[in-house]
């Protein structure tokens, strides 16, 4: 065949392909899945909505196609939150169209069944089925000859579902090919015996109700190598004569049993192959150690598992069997006692011994020195004290060692018998780590170092050696100080994380360590004292994810190509320095870019306009800069934008119209220059939990759309210019707890339907950086995360308070012109009531003295009568509370109260009254007096209008004693 012969052939194949086969997807199998997803969507669903959107089907969610024959293999399809929760009956002939398909997973449909026949018969000329996923359905018994078919099938789950009874499993005999069978939290009480399955590797009955005495169904899976029965109600004694049969067992798991002992195999030959056993959470608070004692049933082990277990009352007498092959051996957060180790040490053939979290107190028993084989070593997170033992120099296979958040002390000693050490794990103790890690030198093999938490100090002696290690971790975060970077450091060349935050160093940004160590992804240096400029790598480093230099004293610019040295980072953290100048607009060209924390910096200028290209940019905090420039409306397009900080700035203009970066939920952009309304600004974001806009200059009203937000929990639009009423639609923020409008010229009344929210949601994953009114709350020594918070102080409300504004732990409405009494009805949550500065009259509340208040203010308004008081330990604040109220009396204040104050429950004080009456008489007349004796205009005039009257007296008497109205 000639050359063109044989390209004419190659065309024609394709073109042969391309009839059926069209990007990448099959015409009668891209048909077939469109039915599919419009038969499960028949059912009040939305699932599979992806479907169709683009045409290669192969690219499809749930979907993966062979890359050699563009056929679909696997369909791996879960129920969507709104797939309907009643019963569901399926048509599986939907999938005969897909001829290799090898994988097919149909989890949590609520199916009950199959459409009469529609069943799984239909599918079992699928000749390439190896796994069929059925788990978290409504499947009853009846499903199992259906299934019966799949000549392929390897794997067959039917977790979760209605399976009851004794199982007739013989009806699977068929299933030459099953290696793996699992039926999982069903109501399984046992199978009929089978000897069909005989290539059945794994079976799963763990969740079920399977009796004890009736394992012996068990037996005619031969090949069986993987047992689980975890949690299956197994009681009492377990008679391994029930698993007689399975030679060929590796692996059993009986955890969250309640077994109290196991009875021997006359011959323990039968179960040789049992190299693993789990038994995990099988013995409770009170029970006996016996089972321990029966494990010498189990000769062969090699793995034993003893997790969350109560092994307290476990002594050395007794103990656990003299193992000669056990392994590995796991007993993390079970409760034991100090004698365990002793006990242990006996296992002279243990390779990997974890006792994590099991209450370990004292020192460190030297029984552990005996087991020279060990490789692996976890006692962290217990109670231990002390120093190391200098025996532990006998653990010469030791490769791996943990002993975090222990309570251990002293220096690190060399230990050059540890050639095969590979990772230490000392974190969270009181070791004295050198910064030089000289005794570490000749561990050739060490890869992973934490020492986290731990003192570190500078050495004295200066060491000069090479290390002959190359690390790939170090972690050194925590205190002390280190001064110069240790010489081995310029040695590293295999470093992919380096942590020394918070170890005072000296010096400048170690640019050289990312030269050397081209694999490093994680560099951790805040808080470390480093000064100068930021001097970058020569070469781009293309291995960087995570850069931490926060809280230092770098200063300087920015370099403009940190962008382009960086190009993979993902965190980038450089609060807390001096750096100045512009932000470098190359960082805009990281696409791969999550975090970027740069406050607290003397950045000016603008925000890059371009930042928008970090689609995959989650935080953004610029706060407490230099920044002068508008918000770019290009930000509004962040579609993974979580976290905004733009605050302390001098950012001007208005909000951008539209501004709804979709994923957007914390946004701080207070203490700024912002003007203009906020009517247009985030109203489509969905997921808002924090807006606060304080401290600028923004006006108009509070925009409806606040009320459609359905998450949103923290509000602050303090001091601003906002005006009109507060909306009623801040009534429908079912997630509120802090509320803060003070400081504008808002009006009207308080409405009554402001609720605040019964738990406290956490506003900002930075809480520990944030210092939220901390100022303007500094009598409050409780985080203010933690509080329900409402402030209208400061505004122009008028009105009375509502009785039904009691569900807030701090509520200030001073400096308002609020009116009327003060309400009985708050709630007993609250801690600060400040209503100083309005015009409430009566009296004060006896019921606010049941109340646990920390701040508490009526100061200057018109209340009256007494000062209620409970006794002197639950009711105690200064006169300067109640100051300002000229009717008040009472401890605090000076002014006491006494019987005729007492009784009248008139707004007016009678002896006040008087007093104040008989002045004003006095001043009057000498006023009047005055006016004459001066100005004898008015002194003439006075005396003709009393001769005048004088006159008409006696005519004014007659007529009324003509009416008979004077005697």
């Amino acid at each position: 065949m000639g050359l063109s012969q044989l390209w004419l052939s190659v065309l024609i194949v394709l073109l042969f392909h391309g009839k059926w086969l069209c990007d990448g997807c099959w015409d009668d199998e891209r048909i077939a899945l469109l039915k599919l997803k419009a038969y499960f969507n028949a059912s009040n669903s939305v699932a599979l909505d992806s479907w169709g959107k683009i045409p290669n089907c192969c690219y499809w969610e749930y979907v993966e196609c062979s890359p050699v024959t563009g056929r679909v293999t696997s369909l791996h399809l879960r129920m969507d939150w709104s797939w309907t929760s009643a019963d569901w009956y399926l048509n599986a002939s939907l999938f005969v169209p897909f001829k290799e398909l090898k994988r097919l997973s149909l989890v949590d449909f609520n199916i009950a069944g199959c459409v009469e026949n529609e069943g799984f018969e239909r599918l079992w000329n699928l000749d390439n089925l190896e796994s069929l996923d059925l788990s978290m359905n409504k499947f009853i018994n009846t499903i199992l000859p259906s299934l019966s078919g799949f000549s392929s099938l390897k794997s067959l789950n039917l977790d979760d579902n209605r399976l009851k009874g004794i199982i007739d499993i013989q009806v699977l005999n068929n299933l030459t090919s099953l290696k793996e069978l699992s039926l999982r939290a069903n109501g399984i009480k046992g199978f009929i015996s089978s000897h069909g399955l005989r290539n059945l590797e794994l079976l799963d009955l763990s969740y079920n109700g399977l009796d004890n005495n009736k394992l012996s169904y068990l037996k005619g899976f031969a090949s069986l190598k993987s047992l689980y029965v975890r949690q299956s109600s197994l009681t009492g004694t377990l008679n391994l004569k029930e698993f007689e049969g399975l030679n060929n067992l590796e692996e059993l798991d009986l955890s969250e049993n309640q077994i109290i002992r196991f009875e021997a195999l006359k011959d323990a030959r039968g179960l040789s192959k049992l190299s693993k056993l789990l038994l995990d959470s099988i013995i409770g608070y009170g029970g006996n150690s016996s089972l321990l004692h029966s494990l010498g049933a189990f000769p062969y082990l090699k793995i034993l598992s003893l997790q969350n277990n109560y092994l307290k009352s476990l002594e050395s007498a007794q103990g656990l069997p003299n193992f000669k092959k056990l392994e590995n051996l796991y007993m993390n957060y079970s409760a034991t006692n100090n004698n365990i180790l002793q006990i242990i040490s006996n296992i002279t053939s243990l390779k990997t011994l974890s006792l994590y979290d099991c209450g370990l107190s004292g020192t460190l028993s030297q029984g552990i020195c005996n087991l020279e084989d060990l490789q692996v070593l976890d006692i962290g997170y217990n109670n231990l004290i002390g120093t190391l033992p200098l025996c532990l120099a006998n653990l010469t296979s030791l490769q791996q060692l943990t002993l975090s958040y222990n309570s251990f002390t002293g220096k690190i000693f060399p230990l050059g018998s540890w050639t095969s050490i590979q990772e230490l794990e000392l974190s969270h103790n009181h070791f004295q780590i050198p910064i030089s890690l000289g005794p570490l030198f000749n561990h050739t093999r060490l890869k992973q170092f934490h020492a986290e938490g731990s003192e570190v100090y500078a050495d004295t002696k200066v060491h000069n050696l090479i290390p002959k290690f190359q690390l790939e971790t170090l972690v050194l975060s925590g205190l002390g100080y280190g001064g110069a970077f240790p010489k081995f450091l310029y040695y590293q060349q295999e470093l992919k994380v380096f942590d020394i935050s918070y170890i005072q160093m000296k010096g400048s940004f170690p640019f050289w360590l990312l030269e050397n160590n081209t694999n490093l992804v994680m560099l951790y240096l805040a808080n470390t004292s480093l000064s100068g400029p930021l001097q970058l790598p020569i070469h781009t480093h293309m291995g960087l994810s995570n850069l931490d230099i926060s809280n230092n004293g770098l200063q300087g610019h920015v370099p403009a190509g940190i962008g382009v040295s960086f190009p993979m980072l993902k965190v980038l953290k450089m609060s807390r320095n001096g750096f100045s100048g512009n932000i470098p607009s190359s960082l805009s060209n990281v696409s791969s870019l999550t975090t970027l924390q740069l406050d607290g910096n003397q950045f000016t200028g603008s925000i890059p306009d371009n930042l928008y290209k970090c689609s995959n940019l989650e935080m953004l905090d610029v706060s407490d800069n230099s920044l002068s420039c508008r918000i770019p409306g290009s930000m509004g397009n962040m579609s993974s934008l979580e976290i905004l900080d733009l605050s302390k700035n001098n950012i001007f203009g208005s909000l951008p119209p539209n501004f709804n970066p979709s994923e957007l939920a914390y946004v701080y952009l207070s203490e700024n220059r912002l003007q203009g309304s906020i009517r247009n600004a985030f109203s489509d974001c969905s997921k808002l939990v924090t807006l606060d806009l304080g401290d600028n200059s923004l006006i108009g009203t509070i925009p409806e759309w606040i009320g459609r937000l359905p998450y949103l929990s923290y509000i602050s639009l303090s001091y601003n210019n906002l005006e009109g009423e507060i909306p009623n639609h801040l009534c429908n923020l079912s997630s509120l707890n802090f509320l803060d409008l003070s400081h504008n010229n808002l009006s009207g009344h308080i409405i009554p339907c402001l609720r605040f929210a019964d738990y406290f949601r956490v506003k900002d994953p930075r809480i520990e950086s944030k210092q939220m009114k901390f100022t303007t709350y500094s009598y409050l020594e409780i985080t203010l995360y933690s509080f329900s918070i409402m402030d209208l102080s400061y505004n122009k409300l008028s009105g009375e308070i509502p009785p039904e504004l009691g569900n807030v732990q701090v509520l200030n409405l001073s400096h308002n012109s609020l009116t009327g009494p003060i309400p009985s009805t708050f709630s007993t949550v609250i801690q600060s009531l400040d209503l100083s500065y309005n015009q409430l009259d009566g009296k004060i509340p006896g019921e606010l003295t049941h109340l646990r208040l920390l701040v508490f203010s009526v100061a200057y308004n018109n209340l009256y009568g007494s000062i209620p008081m409970e006794d002197a330990n639950t009711w105690f604040f200064t006169g300067s509370s109640y100051e300002g109220n000229p009717f008040l009396c009472g401890l605090p204040l000076p002014k006491s109260c006494n019987a005729t104050t007492e009784d009248n429950s008139g707004f007016i004080d009678m002896e006040v009254f008087y007093v104040s009456f008989g002045v004003a008489y006095v001043v009057a007349l000498l006023t009047i007096g005055a006016v004459l004796y001066i100005n004898p205009y008015w002194r003439r005039a006075w005396f003709t209008f009393i001769e005048v009257k004088i006159a008409h007296f006696p005519y004014f008497l007659n007529l009324l004693r003509g009416k008979g109205l004077c005697a």
